[in-house]
């Protein structure tokens, strides 16, 4: 891990039915075991219809590892009728997951098209 922000993952009830995952540091090699084991305790109280969140906005490194973890949520939440969601996705890391293809597999559409539509809409004005 870099000299950064520490890891850490908080925990927060969200509406009824959605579990918040703020999440902070490095997602790397080192951290990404915890990220794991947070992602499947929390997938293991949820049922079909609730929803996860992973907010990425504090994390300053995903790696391999941090994909990696993203990928198995995803495949556990579809296998299990959950929704997953990721929020506050920097341009960095969009641009990792659409380099990677996972874009598509791990951002929702309205996620894909709010992205696409910002700088058109910031160099009109609106």
């Amino acid at each position: 891990m870099t000299q950064g922000t520490p890891f850490t993952v908080d925990v927060h009830d969200e509406p009824p039915g959605t579990r918040l995952l703020r999440v902070r540091g490095d997602v790397d090699m080192e951290s990404a075991p915890e990220l794991r084991g947070v992602v499947g305790h929390e997938m293991a109280h949820l049922s079909p219809g609730d929803t996860l969140v992973i907010d990425l906005g504090g994390v300053e490194t995903l790696d391999s590892s941090g994909l990696s973890v993203l990928i198995m949520a995803k495949r556990h939440s579809d296998t299990a009728g959950v929704t997953l969601a990721l929020r506050n996705v920097t341009p960095h890391q969009e641009s990792v997951l659409r380099r990677t293809g996972l874009a598509a597999f791990l951002l929702d559409a309205g996620h894909l098209a709010d992205r696409a539509r910002g700088p058109l809409e910031d160099s009109v004005g609106g």
